[in-house]
């Protein structure tokens, strides 16, 4: 196999595997975890709407929360623990065997952990459109109402951890080399 053809294929896996992993990550362990905390905040209960606990809100993906359940704890844990697994992903990519795998799983892994991170802290939030328009609406606006500024601190904490790990991944090189290379 000749190396252009190689070098294709592991691009072309890497691409693959950083989309696979960061749809799993960002939306789908994100509004997992929005369940899976009101579950056991509000002692086993789920609420049911649309699609299972899940429903579409000007055109997002947004957990329905069953009574009694506490949803600015919610709204501050989940981004913080998503954010943490994409610094788990960016961690363990070393482990695979695959150098498009590896790549993929790290990117996977800091697109996480950075949208997720400024999104715990209200810095990031997607605009939606409702019946007034566009609003700007997300957990970290929600956890901001409820705690006020200490509730950047998590997300701050991570963002800091999360630059660390993607720091000793990825390794500066002088001129005559690739501009970055990956560890």
């Amino acid at each position: 196999m000749s190396v252009s053809r190689r070098v294709s294929q592991e691009a072309l896996l890497a691409v693959v595997t950083a989309g696979t992993a960061y749809l799993a990550l960002s939306p789908g362990l994100h509004e997992a975890l929005h369940v899976a905390y009101n579950y056991a905040f509000t002692g086993g209960h789920v609420a049911g709407c649309g699609l299972g606990p899940w429903t579409l809100d000007g055109g997002r993906m947004v957990t329905c929360f069953a009574p009694g359940g506490r949803p600015a704890l919610n709204a501050l844990l989940t981004p913080v623990t998503t954010a943490l697994a994409g610094v788990g992903l960016m961690w363990a990519s070393p482990r695979a065997r695959r150098a498009g795998v590896r790549r993929g799983l790290l990117v996977a892994g800091a697109a996480a952990w950075l949208v997720q991170s400024l999104y715990g802290m209200g810095l990031l939030t997607p605009p939606a459109l409702d019946s007034h328009g566009v609003t700007v609406w997300g957990d970290g606006i929600a956890a901001l109402g409820a705690f006020g500024w200490p509730a950047v601190a998590p997300g701050a904490c991570v963002l800091a951890l999360g630059a660390l790990v993607l720091r000793r991944r990825v390794a500066v090189r002088t001129r005559d080399a690739t501009l970055w290379a990956w560890k």
